[in-house]
């Protein structure tokens, strides 16, 4: 390795990138989706990026995805049995000429009702979860994504660990129905289809209509 590599190889980590995007040329993922749509509709477009995130910047998001790595080897002894993780989906959305891909953190087959939950790992800063509301849209945009292949339930579970507190917590979360679901995508692509790039208001929100920190339009 080079020395200039092993001298910032701390950054090299944290730069690092594991999401897996579709072949399709148009697609956009589930995160996508739900972020503002006017980045939504750049990504649609293939529209280049101006700006990269620094370094210090993308750590929470590597500690986060190391959570996601060390979830996964603990869940190892179910995978045979009840348990199936980081599963990539996609379907092709014809109204709008795009595929939807996404890829849950955990199904896990339950016992008592014979069914799949579906379950996201989470971090975050502060003392408690504040996310609900958009994880539960979330999950219930990969149930949907999912209803061919898996029998998933109305209940759906958010592991959360705090990155700057001692704080950890399980939310359990009711799903959106798969009409809603149906309903809330073809709105939400919609809305990305309809983008004015000449107005760059819409990058600074998500789909719950909460301003994003640290957020670049591009």
């Amino acid at each position: 390795m080079k020395r200039d590599d092993v001298n910032r190889l701390q950054e090299i980590v944290v730069e690092s990138n594991f999401h897996r995007d579709s072949e399709h040329d148009r697609s956009l993922s589930v995160t996508t989706l739900l972020g503002p749509a006017y980045k939504a509709a750049k990504r649609l477009h293939n529209v280049p990026k101006t700006n990269v995130l620094p370094a210090m910047k993308m750590r929470s998001a590597a500690i986060g995805t190391g959570f996601h790595l060390l979830a996964e080897k603990v869940l190892e002894p179910y995978l045979q049995t009840d348990v199936i993780v980081e599963e990539f989906t996609e379907e092709y959305i014809a109204f709008a000429d795009l595929w939807l891909s996404g890829t849950y953190d955990a199904a896990i087959f339950m016992d008592d009702t014979q069914e799949f939950e579906l379950g996201d790992f989470k971090t975050g800063y502060g003392n408690t979860f504040k996310s609900a509301a958009k994880t539960t849209v979330q999950m219930s945009m990969y149930r949907w994504l999912n209803r061919k292949y898996l029998d998933i339930g109305d209940t759906g579970h958010v592991w959360w660990v705090s990155q700057s507190n001692n704080a950890m917590e399980h939310h359990a979360v009711e799903l959106m129905t798969l009409d809603h679901t149906t309903k809330f995508i073809k709105e939400r692509i919609q809305k990305v289809l309809d983008v004015n790039f000449n107005d760059q208001n819409d990058c600074q929100y998500d789909a719950a209509g909460e301003k994003i920190p640290f957020n670049m339009c591009d």
